[in-house]
């Protein structure tokens, strides 16, 4: 049941990854004992910006529970010269 989530969350990933707006896109997965799961990834957009997720799971029957951790987005950085300076 996890490995089927899994494959999804892949297709799913690879399939934004060939947008235009989409610079890079990774996904790790790890299965883990009791048909239990972890997924972790980021995607970078053309900006500059990176969204950040991780995800536990755990396999219940023909059900996966889904419990999204922290995730996030960090925005494009810039360094402005001369800002600040007196």
């Amino acid at each position: 049941m996890i490995q089927a989530y899994f494959d999804q969350i892949k297709t799913l990933i690879d399939k934004y990854a060939t947008t235009p707006f989409v610079l890079d896109a990774e996904v790790n997965f790890e299965i883990r004992p009791g048909e239990q799961g972890y997924l972790t990834g980021s995607i970078t957009f053309e900006d500059g910006s990176v969204l950040y997720f991780r995800e536990f799971l755990d396999g219940v029957g023909e059900t996966v529970d889904r419990n999204p951790a922290q995730g996030g987005v960090r925005p494009r950085t810039s360094i402005c010269s001369g800002v600040g300076e007196g």
